[in-house]
């Protein structure tokens, strides 16, 4: 991508990661700092990637749910699931790029979607290529 704009709003959540053997650890809380960036080739006719508020309003359909909430009660957290097993960092990440890549317009792509878990802890999902 020749442009791109990024986006970062916090959220505060809890959460209880299950672990490799298959238990939960403590029920804890972060302020988690989400931050998206989208681009695209070229800018359009107002020379932007695309506008911040549309981008804002967007990105806060998908995280202000989790807003003082237990990200294991929530989809697609709750259950067994294979795809996000946990709300880890890592699943949290996929999950708002996932569900975001389905609303930009068609000529802005995802670039990335970094979750910062606390401060030195980031996960980074990156879609593949053409999503």
């Amino acid at each position: 991508m020749r442009y791109a704009i990024r986006l970062d709003r916090t959220v505060r959540a809890r959460h209880a990661v299950k672990l490799p053997n298959g238990r939960l650890e403590a029920m804890h809380e972060h302020l988690w700092r989400i931050c998206v960036t989208v681009g695209r080739e070229e800018l359009d006719g107002s020379g932007m990637v695309m506008d911040f508020g549309t981008l804002e309003q967007l990105v806060w359909q998908i995280v202000g749910p989790m807003t003082d909430r237990v990200l294991n009660e929530m989809d697609p957290f709750k259950g067994d699931r294979a795809d996000y097993p946990s709300p880890t960092a890592e699943c949290v990440a996929r999950w708002i790029g996932t569900t975001l890549c389905g609303q930009l317009p068609s000529d802005v792509r995802l670039c990335e979607v970094r979750v910062v878990e606390a401060p030195g802890c980031t996960a980074i999902f990156r879609p593949e290529p053409g999503r």
